[in-house]
């Protein structure tokens, strides 16, 4: 009888370890597909609202509404929601084109822009376990998206 509790406590002891291994590893999985996709959404949900037709809310046009692009981006996920510091804005005249302008302010002059220019948006996320010894196994990353969509100044 004794020799079975000893048993029994050996086998817990080598199994216990990897199930909390286990369980922590799909608790991160999960963790990183879900900030990827709020990376993904906001990156596009900015890029869908600088093209929209029409002024935001600061009474300039979407595509020269600089805070209100990042709000849009800001909207979307409850884990890795990008801050101000880690979405980017350009604007470029299409591909193979270098970037000519970047939106670091509130608003950006709309003159800059002429009709058919492109707007990047990318999102940057950095991502960390939280399980300590999860990060042995795992070195920290960023998650990135990067849309780009056509604005069109005709409404």
């Amino acid at each position: 009888m004794s020799r079975d509790k000893g048993a029994a406590i050996i086998e817990a002891a080598i199994a216990i370890p990897m199930v909390l291994l286990l369980t922590f590893g799909l608790v991160e999985f999960g963790r990183f597909v879900i900030t990827g996709s709020t990376v993904a959404n906001a990156s596009r949900e900015a890029a869908r609202f600088a093209t929209a037709s029409g002024d935001g809310p600061s009474a300039v046009p979407s595509y020269a509404d600089c805070d209100g692009i990042r709000g849009a981006a800001q909207q979307y996920g409850v884990v890795g929601r990008p801050s101000d510091a880690q979405i980017t804005l350009e604007y470029d005249s299409g591909p193979g084109s270098t970037v000519f302008e970047a939106c670091d302010g509130q608003t950006l002059a709309p003159d800059l822009i002429t009709d058919t220019d492109r707007i990047v948006v990318t999102v940057s996320v950095p991502f960390r376990t939280v399980a300590p010894f999860i990060n042995e196994f795992i070195e920290p990353t960023t998650i990135s998206s990067r849309t780009i969509r056509t604005i069109s100044k005709e409404n």
